[in-house]
């Protein structure tokens, strides 16, 4: 029995001990990530040797001019030495010294658990480098090697596991933060697999991130991607410019200015004042929390469609007319038709959308939920004949220029805890929608993708690069991670996107 359970015990760290190890060789790999996660405190000799402090048991004597003196006791008190700030785990801002006196000890047994667990990965990599008889290197474990092939690194080792490590809560705190995804993304290697086809950057098209705003600056990069769409807000900007209630397209018009500047001073500027005026009217808004990136999306499009009956009867005195542009490129209709199983009664029901949230199917296309969500159910319904159950059938009844799919990829299990689900989905590049009107062919221009879990995470954009043709067949597309923009292409986005895509921008042919 008790071999059993040492097998046991021991197939479990040697499968924990390796998700660490992807870990800890992704966060490695980034200098900034590692200072970020494992910088501690220095001693006061350190500090010294560092930045030529002097030593208290150094100290030279006062100067007779400041000693202390009956009419000037003060000068003869020695002076409070502040205590030195250093970040803690995940923290960007320093802690005063009142917070650290009122630090519980829960949370330094946590770091003390978070340093140990570095301590045991790192003597474990030397171990394998003094074993094999190679130097050790971080980015061993990025060539692809799997759980199996490291599993000698870690045997008879289970003694060693530093005990008051919990390495689910662990390893997953680690990258629970949407600063941790960020740089592990940037690192180039993202659940254990390099990105090879993103190696060249550019300098300009991105955006900074003030503060949690990669869902804000993901759907910016798409909207921005879609020329149509941000060329009839422009063309038509003499009618909006003077009306007060038209500042969050005033602010994002100044972000479409400066897409293409270097000068990301400017440009954090502009994002912050879109954000403020996004904020006036979604006051949830205000803070730097971390937000869902459909969320933005739906309520940016709505608000600049509840501009339109004002600003259409400004341009009606001034003689002319005003197109909403997200009246014109996003907003569909769907008929839902219900049939009652008993007396054959039919009636229908038109509701107007901006996206359409999918269900997942795993392993499936992008056409499979499609198909899914228009394929007839049974619902429960009582008609005037007496029958209890109806047919529900939903239909596109006009196409949008473009087309928003939404990817649920967040629900509820059965004991109504929120989860999120990575299942792949099958990304297509040309999609055929059917309508009541007839059908419309549409290509895939823009993804926005999800890392992490349901309490924190990290938003990234994929789209056709701004400066490609409509006709070219080059298949040049951008990675917009927040201020660092990547080339890549479109199949390359695809296929790597499958387990995150979030959000897909469908741009209509004909």
């Amino acid at each position: 029995m008790k071999t059993a359970e040492r097998a046991k015990e021991t197939a479990c760290f040697q499968l924990n001990f390796c998700k660490a190890e992807k870990i800890f060789t992704a966060i490695t790999l980034s200098p900034k990530m590692f200072k970020l996660l494992f910088h501690r405190k220095k001693s006061h000799k350190q500090n010294v040797a560092e930045k030529e402090i002097p030593s208290t048991s150094h100290q030279s004597i006062p100067d007779a001019s400041v000693a202390a003196t009956p009419t000037n006791p003060e000068n003869g008190k020695k002076k409070k030495k502040k205590k030195r700030k250093w970040r803690h785990f995940f923290c960007c801002s320093s802690q005063t010294d009142s917070d650290s006196e009122a630090e519980t000890t829960t949370v330094k047994t946590q770091k003390k658990s978070r340093w140990s667990l570095f301590k045991f990965w790192k003597r474990k990599r030397q171990v394998a480098s003094e074993t094999t008889g190679e130097p050790d290197k971080m980015s061993d474990s990025s060539t692809g090697k799997e759980c199996g092939e490291s599993s000698h690194q870690v045997k008879n080792t289970t003694e060693k596991i530093p005990a008051d490590l919990s390495w689910d809560t662990l390893i997953m705190e680690l990258l629970d933060q949407e600063s941790g995804w960020e740089h592990v993304f940037n690192s180039g290697v993202c659940g254990g697999k390099t990105i090879e086809n993103q190696i060249e950057t550019t300098d300009c098209f991105g955006f900074p991130n003030i503060g949690n705003t990669c869902y804000m600056n993901s759907c910016l990069q798409s909207l921005l991607n879609i020329e149509d769409f941000i060329r009839d807000i422009s063309r038509q900007e003499v009618l909006w410019s003077a009306v007060p209630e038209a500042q969050l397209l005033r602010r994002l018009t100044d972000i479409r200015d400066c897409h293409e500047s270097t000068d990301y001073g400017l440009k954090d500027h502009h994002l912050r004042s879109f954000k403020k005026a996004f904020s006036n009217q979604a006051p949830e808004y205000t803070g730097s929390a971390q937000k869902d990136a459909h969320e933005f999306l739906t309520l940016f499009l709505n608000e600049v469609k509840r501009l339109s009956p004002h600003l259409k009867r400004n341009a009606a005195l001034l003689g002319q007319s005003y197109t909403c542009p997200v009246e014109d490129h996003h907003v569909f209709k769907m008929e839902n038709m219900r049939t009652c199983k008993g007396c054959g009664h039919q009636s229908s029901q038109q509701e107007e959308f901006t996206s359409l949230s999918l269900d997942l199917v795993p392993e499936g296309s992008v056409e499979d939920m499609l198909e899914t969500y228009l394929k007839e159910q049974e619902i429960e319904f009582r008609c005037d004949c007496g029958g209890t159950t109806s047919e529900l059938k939903s239909s596109f009844d006009t196409l949008p220029r473009v087309l928003i799919l939404h990817l649920k990829r967040f629900g509820f299990t059965q004991t109504y805890k929120i989860q999120k689900v990575d299942d792949p989905v099958r990304l297509q590049r040309d999609l055929v929608v059917p309508s009541n009107q007839g059908g419309g062919c549409y290509s895939l221009v823009s993804i926005i993708s999800h890392y992490g879990g349901t309490e924190s995470g990290h938003y990234i954009c994929n789209s056709v690069h701004p400066e490609e043709s409509p006709y070219s067949t080059s298949d040049n597309w951008l990675t917009y991670n927040d201020a660092q923009v990547l080339h890549t292409t479109g199949s390359a986005a695809c296929e790597e996107q499958q387990n995150s895509a979030y959000i897909l921008f469908y741009k209509r042919n004909f």
